[in-house]
């Protein structure tokens, strides 16, 4: 990912307004916070799997028992 540093130089090269850095660096803190919430999410989609393989696997232990 570019730095901010780097994404000046490029606007400041291609725009002469100061209200598209300020533009860019909130669409990249956007990226930022996106890509931290797909991890967390993708964190949470293994703990429900992990959870939902535990209930299987406790409901096959109770199964046992009660034959």
């Amino acid at each position: 990912m570019a730095t901010d540093k780097e994404v000046e130089s490029i606007i400041e090269e291609k725009y002469d307004d100061g209200d598209m850095t300020v533009i860019v660096r909130e669409l990249l803190e956007l990226q930022e916070k996106h890509e931290g919430l797909q991890t967390d999410y993708d964190e949470l989609e293994k703990e429900r799997d992990q959870l939902e393989y535990d209930i299987s696997e406790l409901r096959d232990a109770i199964n046992d028992i009660q034959e």
